[in-house]
């Protein structure tokens, strides 16, 4: 069962109050943001034990969909999915047939985000750039996409007294935009707040403290990652 007809199901009535309707309005919504997004429809079920099995982006996404604002402040991926839960327990109790509405589990999920410190909160919050990558994503190595920058900023090589020279201001220019492509693409696994150092790793879903030996690994690698298909975009280039 898709996850649009687990929110379309209800919505075939023939008598429809003036609650129910309002109740129905809200499934339709979401069905029509649901439906926008393909990675949504392998989601079958709203039970916190199936939604765990999904990424953290696609959770996000669907705390969008059914009506949670900036779904990304929330501390953690669990809370997240306590919050989704608790949000499509409260939109089926719109309806007039399913009323029981119970303030105390509102207050109780209050407290469950609340209970973060405000520097927790802040280190956990989401990047102005973009997602979080992982630490150990393979995404960083996956670095095709610099052959599109050099294909927009190519280096330029002239000849000098029998000799092949570097234009180093055509050098300066791709690095430039090679490195701000880095930056808003892949370098989203490091945070400094008040500073403290974080990395974001997929085993937890969460910001975890580093240390500053561990970023400089990182560098190393995708330095030497860059530095390995060199050739690849242009074999004056290594």
């Amino acid at each position: 069962m898709e996850l649009v007809q687990l929110f379309n199901s209800d919505i075939e009535t023939s008598d429809i109050s003036e609650s129910r309707l309002r109740y129905l309005s809200t499934l339709m919504t979401i069905t029509d943001k649901i439906k926008k997004y393909p990675e949504l429809q392998d989601i079958t079920s709203m039970l916190a034990t199936d939604l765990e099995q999904h990424t953290l982006p696609k959770i996000r996404r669907l705390a969008h969909c059914i009506g949670i604002t900036q779904p990304h402040t929330v501390p953690s991926k669990e809370q997240l999915i306590q919050k989704i839960v608790h949000t499509y327990k409260k939109i089926l109790n719109t309806d007039t047939n399913k009323s029981e509405h119970n303030e105390d589990e509102d207050k109780e999920m209050e407290n469950i985000v609340a209970s973060q410190s405000l520097h927790e909160q802040r280190v956990q919050c989401a990047l102005n750039i973009g997602d979080p990558l992982s630490y150990d994503s393979e995404e960083y190595y996956d670095l095709d996409y610099l052959q599109e920058v050099y294909a927009d900023y190519s280096v330029h090589f002239f000849r000098k007294n029998d000799r092949t020279c570097l234009s180093v201001k055509s050098m300066d220019i791709f690095f430039t935009c090679a490195l701000l492509s880095l930056f808003l693409k892949h370098y989203r696994c490091f945070k400094n707040i008040n500073k403290e150092w974080y990395r974001y790793t997929n085993e937890t879903d969460r910001w975890e403290k580093a240390h500053v030996h561990d970023i400089d690994n990182f560098v190393r690698n995708v330095y030497e990652r860059i530095e390995s298909i060199a050739r690849m975009i242009d074999k004056e280039l290594s």
